[in-house]
Parts: structure tokens; sequence; C-alpha cells
């Protein structure tokens, strides 16, 4: 981790600026389906009825539309029969105004998740897809009070983290990523249980790793990256998924706030 990173709207603006244009091919898909996935498990432990949800991070609102999530979350929410009353948050900016012009079902202010601007047992979901995980430890058992202040009793938290002695990790010094942290899951889930009930954990994102993903694009050359992506997206979210966590980036917990 570069001592000089600093999780602030002044580092994520830039970022922002330096994130590439995507197409929302298979991989864009494959990740956005991941998400919906984890949100509609975390919706099914709701009553039918009148939510309100927060989606901790507009970066794929914002920035990289191509894996666009809270929009696609409302319209799931409505299938399913609920009301949804949509928030969002981030600590980018630039990330907020991006993302207003593009949400229009959405109420968005630029936020910190260590610091919530929203008032106690005020949400019925909060929805975090790897936000968490860019702040170190002692920041996130502070995110992870806030988001328990602000989940009404039996709310629920969604939560998408790199965890420690994943492949992600250990391709950290490779990669030369610098704004990330990764948890052990062991940490995480204690942290949880003083509040919440944990409800469901699955590791994901196995496609985004080599050798995986080298052969899932090989697959593509023959038109079977789509049935690939499926194949992996329904093995994620079983059980077992949790038993193999040392080979996928991402560890998701699906926690329900005790009364």
């Amino acid at each position: 981790m570069s001592e000089d990173y600093k999780c602030t709207s002044v580092h994520w603006d830039k970022m922002a600026i330096k994130e590439p244009v995507t197409q929302a091919g298979i991989p864009e898909k494959y990740t956005q389906a991941q998400c919906l996935t984890a949100f509609k498990l975390g919706l099914a432990n709701l009553s039918k009825g009148r939510i309100r949800i927060l989606k901790t991070d507009l970066w794929t609102e914002g920035i990289v539309r191509s894996r666009e999530v809270l929009n696609h979350a409302v319209e799931l929410s409505e299938r399913e029969g609920y009301k949804v009353e949509a928030h969002g948050i981030d600590i980018s900016l630039l990330a907020c105004n991006q993302a207003i012009n593009y949400l229009t079902r959405a109420t968005i202010k630029q936020g910190d998740i260590r610091n919530l601007d929203y008032a106690s047992c005020f949400f019925d979901l909060i929805l975090d897809i790897s936000t968490i995980d860019h702040v170190p430890y002692s920041d996130a058992q502070t995110a992870l009070a806030e988001y328990a202040r602000c989940l009404k009793p039996k709310g629920v938290l969604v939560l998408m983290f790199a965890h420690t002695g994943s492949t992600f990790d250990s391709m950290r010094p490779v990669t030369g990523i610098r704004d990330y942290y990764t948890f052990p899951v062991s940490d995480i889930r204690k942290n949880l249980q003083h509040r919440f009930a944990i409800k469901g954990e699955y590791a994901v994102h196995f496609l985004n790793i080599p050798p995986v993903s080298i052969i899932a694009s090989l697959c593509s050359k023959v038109r079977l990256q789509s049935q690939v992506s499926k194949l992996f997206g329904l093995l994620e979210y079983t059980p077992v998924s949790k038993l193999f966590k040392h080979f996928a980036p991402m560890y998701i917990i699906i926690a329900q706030r005790k009364i």
C-alpha cells in the first residue's frame, strides 16, 4: 500500500479522470450481473412494500456506466413488488456530478462511508460494492458501525470486499494497485456479528482472474464466453463457493441488522 494514499475526494476525482472508457462487453455484463445477484439475495430478506436503499459508491453510475448497477437494482426491486426510494453517495465529487445526470430516480450526495450524513434507522438496504476496501481496516470498522446505525432493525447490508489471501491480494504488487486494502474474511465476519445476523456468504469474480480470465477470453473466439460467464455466475452464488475463496478476488457477506 502506498504510504501517500488517502481516501479523499481529491484522490478519487483524479482516478475518475484517468478511468478509460469501456464498452458493455461480456466482462462488464458479468461484473454487473454479479452485483445485481448479490443485491437480489439481500433484497429477499426484506418484506414487500416501500423500501429505502443506499448504494455507497457511484463509480458505475457516474464513471464506468458499462457496469451500472443502481438503475437496474431499482427496476429489479419493482419487478419483485417493492416501491423504492433510492439514494447514492460517493466520495468523488466528479462521480456524483456525472451520476446526477444519469440517475433520474435517485437522490445523490457526496459523502464518506466513515461518516454517513443520514439519520439513524433510515435505510432498509445498504449496497456496498467494494467501497469499504478503499479504507484501512480501522476505518472500515467505523464504516460498518455507520452502516448499522443507518439501517433499520432487520435492515440488510450487502457487502462486497477484496479479501486477504485471495488471488487478487497476491496480485496487488504486480498490478500496481495502491488504493485498495484487503481484509481477512474472519475479521469482517466477527465485526459484523456484533450488530448483524449473517444470512449468506459467497466468493465471487472468479472470471476476473488469470488463468480463468484467459480461458474465458479464448472461449469468446468460439462464442462460448457468455455460457462460461453464466455457469460461473450460478456456481458463485452457491454455499460451496466460499470454500474456494482463495481463488476469488471478492467476497460477499449478506447480513441483517439485529433488532
